[in-house]
């Protein structure tokens, strides 16, 4: 058998394993960016009751106390603090998911629950809350919808 058939011979082996190798890397890459964009996309809500809501027209504080289990951080936090203001730079691109009036309205929903001294679901999506300190937080804006009221920092 000459050089050239054994080559030819052994060519399709070779793509077939390549093209195998290059399917499996690609599959688990995808899985991983997966993965990852889920993990970072997240949220979730916890009961709390409104201790003290003061809001301005550019900034609001929120100091509530967390009804069960705080689940945002391993902090354990049994009151939290949290600061912020609507950054409508930040969230030009978002429009459907959070905007000045959305922002407005989880505000009003928050008062009615401190008026009222009810519970309300307040939670986060994404990394929705920026640690301050000791059971301290930012937020760079809030929407509501059936769930609760959520606080967003970071772009989804």
């Amino acid at each position: 058998m000459s050089y050239v058939d054994r080559c030819s011979t052994n060519a399709p082996s070779y793509s077939l394993k390549w093209r195998y190798m290059l399917k499996s890397r690609l599959l688990t890459i995808f899985i991983f960016l997966v993965m990852s964009f889920h993990a970072n996309s997240g949220g979730s809500t916890f009961p709390v009751k409104v201790i003290e809501l003061r809001n301005t027209e550019t900034e609001f504080k929120l100091i509530a106390k967390v009804v069960g289990k705080f689940n945002y951080d391993s902090s354990g936090c049994e009151i939290i603090s949290i600061t912020g203001n609507y950054d409508s730079e930040k969230w030009k691109s978002y429009v459907n998911l959070i905007n000045r009036s959305l922002h407005i309205e989880a505000l009003g929903i928050l008062e009615r629950a401190s008026r009222t001294q009810s519970l309300v679901n307040f939670g986060y999506i994404g990394a929705g809350l920026k640690k301050n300190g000791e059971c301290k937080y930012e937020s760079k804006g809030l929407f509501h919808d059936e769930n609760g009221v959520f606080s967003i920092y970071e772009n989804i």
